[in-house]
């Protein structure tokens, strides 16, 4: 975590450039969370599970982007 000081970058600045990239994140998860996403499309994939691992990659993909997220929240909430 950073350390506010004297010689160091402001408590304001880092709060207001942490809080948007944390924004950033999240509307990156809710873009995401808006891609059209069925088993129709996977369905002629000549792999019987790649719904299956379709979906396990989604989820992967939402893992991480919570968990930038979430550390990014606890930087924020450090700073304020």
């Amino acid at each position: 975590m950073p350390t506010i000081h004297l010689n160091g970058t402001g408590r304001w600045m880092l709060a207001r450039d942490y809080l948007a990239a944390h924004d950033a994140v999240q509307t990156a998860i809710e873009k995401l969370a808006g891609v059209e996403f069925h088993a129709r499309d996977y369905y002629i994939n000549p792999d019987p599970d790649a719904w299956q691992q379709a979906r396990a990659e989604r989820d992967e993909q939402f893992a991480k982007l919570e968990s930038v997220r979430a550390d990014l929240q606890a930087i924020l909430e450090h700073v304020s």
